[in-house]
C-alpha cells in the first residue's frame, strides 16, 4: 500500500521539479544576434574581402564565444599563422572588445578562458 502512495509521489515530484534553463539566452535571440554581427560593416567587409581574396588554407572563419558574460565574435581571416597576425573580437552590437597578436603584442585578457560556442561563418570555397 506503501508503494502505491511513494510512486505516484515520486513521478509528481520528478515531473514538476524538471525544467531547463538557459543561463543567457533562448536559441531565437542566439540567431538575432548572429544577424546582428553578420550586418556590421567591420563583418561584411572581412568577408568581402576574404572572398575577393583567393582562398587560403586554413580557411578564413568567425567564431562566436562566450567572454566575461556576452557573446563576442573572434574574426580569424585565414592563411598562415604568424607571429605578429592580428586578431579582431567583437560584441553583438559590432563595437571591437579587444584586439590581440600584432607587433605591439595587444592581449585580449582572459580570452584563454572564453568559451567556444559555434562557428558562424566559414569560408567554404
Amino acid at each position: 500500500m506503501k508503494t502505491l502512495f511513494f510512486y505516484p509521489l515520486f513521478i509528481l515530484l520528478l515531473f514538476t521539479s524538471c525544467y531547463q534553463t538557459k543561463e543567457f539566452s533562448s536559441e531565437s535571440e542566439d540567431k538575432d544576434t548572429i544577424h546582428q554581427v553578420l550586418k556590421c560593416e567591420s563583418v561584411k567587409s572581412f568577408i568581402e574581402m576574404t572572398l575577393q581574396d583567393s582562398p587560403k588554407k586554413p580557411r578564413a572563419y568567425i567564431d562566436k564565444f562566450l567572454y566575461k558574460g556576452q557573446y563576442v565574435f573572434f574574426l580569424e581571416e585565414g592563411g598562415e599563422m604568424y607571429p605578429d597576425k592580428m586578431y579582431t573580437i567583437i560584441n553583438a552590437d559590432c563595437e571591437v572588445v579587444c584586439r590581440s597578436g600584432g607587433i605591439a603584442g595587444f592581449v585580449c585578457e582572459d580570452f584563454d578562458k572564453a568559451e567556444f560556442v559555434e562557428r558562424i561563418w566559414k569560408d567554404e570555397r
